[in-house]
C-alpha cells in the first residue's frame, strides 16, 4: 500500500494532467506513480476520514476536444485544463478538486508489466534514485528469452523514443526477432544488504 498525496502531474511533453501519487517520504521522480485502470485508491482528509474509494477506470472519450492549434491531436478538457482520462463515476470538477487540493491518498497497484510510458525518461543528469534500485526486464516476443537492462542504459538506447516503437525495433541476438515486452524489476534485498554489497550491476549500466 502506497500512501502519499494525489498529484496533478503535468510537465512538458505530456500534453495534459496526468492523475498520480506522490509517496511520501520520497523525493521527485522516484516518488511518483501515476494512476492505471485497474488500480485500487483511497482518497482521505487529512484526519483519516474516507473520501472515496474504488478502482481507476479512467474514461478516455467524456469531454473530448480537439486541441486549438493542433486539430489533428485531441485531449479532455475540465475547468479550462487538458487532462488524461476521467474517473468513471465521480464528478468531473470534483475528481479535479481533489487533485488540486493534494488530498492524502493510499494506493495498491495492480501488478502488471510496466513500459517507459508509466516512468518518465529522466534525463541522466537528473536524480536517478529509481536507477539505483530498479531495473528493466526485456522479453523478446519471439523466443521468450528475457535479458536485463539498467534503465541508465535503456534511456540512453531508446533516444527519447516511445515506448511502443524503441521496444518494435529492438531485435533478439538470439532468434533475430524484432519487438519486446518489458517490465520494471526492483532491487529487493534490504539496505543492510545493498550498503555491505554495494549495488547491482545492471542498475549501474550507463
Amino acid at each position: 500500500m502506497i500512501e502519499g498525496t494525489l498529484l496533478s502531474w503535468f510537465e512538458t511533453g505530456l500534453e495534459g494532467i496526468v492523475w498520480a501519487v506522490h509517496e511520501d517520504g520520497k523525493a521527485g521522480y522516484s516518488g511518483l506513480n501515476p494512476l492505471r485502470d485497474g488500480d485500487h485508491l483511497q482518497i482521505l482528509e487529512a484526519d483519516g476520514t474516507l473520501i472515496w474509494e474504488g478502482t481507476i477506470d479512467l474514461d478516455r472519450e467524456v469531454n473530448r476536444r480537439p486541441y486549438p492549434f493542433n486539430p489533428g491531436v485531441s485531449g479532455h478538457a475540465v475547468r479550462g485544463c487538458w487532462v488524461k482520462g476521467l474517473q468513471r463515476g465521480v464528478d468531473l470538477g470534483l475528481w479535479f478538486h481533489w487533485f488540486q487540493d493534494e488530498k492524502c491518498a493510499r494506493l495498491r497497484k495492480l501488478a502488471r508489466p510496466m513500459s517507459f510510458d508509466d516512468l518518465p525518461l529522466l534525463p541522466l543528469d537528473s536524480s536517478l534514485d529509481l536507477a539505483d534500485r530498479h531495473y528493466y526486464g526485456l522479453t523478446c516476443r519471439g523466443c521468450q528469452r528475457t535479458v536485463r537492462m539498467g534503465i541508465r542504459r535503456a534511456v540512453r538506447l531508446a533516444g527519447g523514443q516511445r515506448t511502443e516503437d524503441w521496444l518494435k525495433r529492438l531485435r533478439c541476438v538470439a532468434c533475430g526477432h524484432r519487438g519486446a515486452g518489458i517490465q520494471l524489476l526492483a532491487d529487493v534485498r534490504n539496505h543492510e544488504t545493498i550498503e555491505r554489497e554495494g549495488l547491482l550491476s545492471v542498475t549501474q549500466e550507463k
